[in-house]
């Protein structure tokens, strides 16, 4: 049994687990796993009908009200943009597979050659010689200038303003572009077999389960059953920083009249 204080409420939601309700994809289940948000809003959407009457001074006054509506919401405030995070925020489920990228940079080019990278560096997977490759160059005079593209084997580094491209992101430049070191940006696109995307499917209701800590240690846990994303409020994403915030909707499950529980557990966390 706990210690009982006179001001033992909430400190903090120190955990979050978020798990999808799709019967018809069971792996899609698993719980996310993403550090507590910083920031843990619930609204219960509460409208009431109310009942008024007249007072005896010939005053309309309420007399009764009733709960018409429960329009609930969540919303977590985070400023971690995690794969699952983002897929969260964009309302789309995360997949692994084969995508067309591109190894690209903006470089000050010093030399002739630029050699190829080792596995699991940008640039590793490039295949040789990629028609849709493409470089340009700043002029003195400050304007964007294409470089011709040529074979990498065989490349006469005497002709001016060409480059070539290798495999595994190798690639050359003309020695007039490495004698006037211009800055250079380069495009070329690559065939990633192991990535992770954001896919074209949408979500189902998610179960969540939130654990906080009282005051004195001990956990309350909060039951979500069935969270519905609500990308329509979800805002902005600041790629440079700031926060990030995911809003659902709470809605009701089909096993109780509540929309949400909230237990006390008289129990202490365990560290």
């Amino acid at each position: 049994m706990s210690v009982q204080t006179i001001n033992n409420g909430l400190r903090s939601i120190s955990l979050v687990s978020l798990r999808e309700n799709d019967p018809t994809d069971p792996t899609a289940r698993r719980p996310f796993v993403f550090n507590p948000p910083e920031n843990v809003v619930f609204s219960q959407g509460i409208t009431e009908e109310l009942i008024k009457t007249f007072g005896e001074d010939g005053i309309k006054a309420i007399s009764d009200s009733y709960v018409t509506e429960r329009e609930g919401t969540l919303a977590l405030t985070t400023k971690a943009k995690t794969p699952e995070t983002l897929s969260l925020f964009t309302g789309l489920k995360l997949r692994n597979g084969t995508k067309e990228t591109g190894y690209s940079k903006n470089i000050q080019v010093t030399r002739n050659l630029y050699p190829a990278v080792v596995a699991g560096r940008d640039g590793f997977g490039v295949t040789p010689d990629q028609a849709a490759s493409y470089a340009t160059y700043l002029s003195p005079r400050g304007i964007s200038t294409p470089l011709t593209r040529v074979a990498f084997a065989g490349h006469n580094l005497a002709t001016p303003d060409t480059f070539s491209q290798g495999a595994d992101g190798a690639i050359q430049f003309a020695n007039n572009v490495v004698a006037a070191k211009y800055w250079v940006h380069f495009y070329i696109p690559y065939i990633n077999t192991d990535a992770n995307y954001l896919s074209e499917e949408t979500y189902a209701g998610f179960h969540g389960d939130f654990f906080g800590t009282l005051i004195n240690g001990e956990r309350i846990h909060l039951i979500f059953p069935n969270l519905l994303l609500n990308p329509s409020e979800n805002g902005e994403i600041d790629f440079s920083g700031g926060e990030l915030q995911i809003n659902f909707r709470v809605a009701v499950s089909g096993d109780s009249c509540q929309t949400f529980q909230m237990l006390f557990l008289d129990r202490l966390i365990a560290c």
